[in-house]
């Protein structure tokens, strides 16, 4: 259990006095957007996973490429969703940062569930049909399903986090500038590198058990994964706790942010390990 404690104004982790930006994460979140283009390219030439557009050709390799890519790109991008949350919170009452996150995400939400995914459907449908029509677009809304969100899943999933960060900090408001316990920090961040290979291991024990129990239990169904993403909720929910508690972590933040050697060369080989495993699609 995370153990927390209170934390007085200018003192909470990842805010500075002067409230600067930490740039290294826009830094980071442009890294990841950019690694989108190859990796959704590589997606079209794989022969045995057909998508939205199949190219019919490819190999093991762009195979792999993708499975690589996919494993530690969305789940970064939720790290900072969480990290950016919680020090956001610090900054703005509760509803003032939600009522914000409303108009900043689900306005450009619904206007891209209204634009950009019926053409992405229409090109997508024409690829499958060989002919550019109507009634391709109309198939892609025949049942509901992924099709009615397309890309956009990530947004709802973030919808999701938000929503249920506004339900338990309007149930127990003193968390929303909690700090991670100085002695729990501490010892997090004397054996940085162990502690965190610990967790990224309960974290795949976690994926094993609640997600792959998902899926056993048939509850992937066109309304409540293919919309609702149910199940990328629960992959993705670790991700954004991660981030969120990092950022109210004062001292393992600072030794995240140090190079480290050995856990560099754990990361390598668990990507190369990880793709083998996976059976979860984009």
């Amino acid at each position: 259990m995370v153990k927390i404690q209170s934390s007085s104004a200018g003192h909470v982790a990842g805010v500075s006095r002067s409230g600067g930006r930490e740039g290294y994460w826009d830094a980071l979140r442009a890294a990841l957007m950019i690694l989108g283009i190859p990796y959704h390219v590589s997606l079209a030439y794989r022969p045995d996973h057909p998508w939205m557009v199949d190219a019919e050709q490819g190999g093991n390799f762009t195979i792999y490429f993708a499975d690589v890519i996919h494993v530690f790109r969305m789940p970064a991008f939720f790290v900072i969703a969480g990290y950016f949350t919680a020090m956001i919170l610090t900054r703005r009452d509760l509803w003032t940062w939600f009522s914000g996150r409303a108009v900043r995400l689900r306005i450009p939400f619904i206007v891209s569930l209204l634009t950009l995914v019926p053409l992405m459907n229409a090109i997508a449908s024409s690829f499958a049909t060989g002919d550019f029509n109507s009634s391709a677009l109309d198939d892609a809304y025949m049942k509901p399903g992924s099709t009615w969100v397309r890309h956009l899943w990530f947004l709802w999933v973030l919808f999701a986090f938000q929503g249920l960060t506004a339900l338990t900090l309007t149930l127990k408001p003193s968390l929303r500038t909690a700090i991670l316990k100085d002695v729990w920090d501490s010892f997090y961040a004397k054996h940085f590198q162990v502690c965190l290979i610990i967790t990224s291991v309960a974290i795949g024990i976690y994926e094993l058990l609640a997600v792959g129990a998902f899926y056993k239990a048939h509850l992937d169904t066109p309304i409540f994964d293919g919309i609702l993403r149910s199940g990328d909720f629960l992959f993705e929910a670790p991700f954004f706790i991660a981030g969120f508690v990092l950022n109210r972590s004062a001292r393992t933040k600072n030794e995240f942010l140090k190079p480290q050697i050995m856990l560099t060369a754990f990361s390598f080989v668990a990507l190369d390990v990880t793709p083998w495993f996976s059976s979860k699609d984009d």
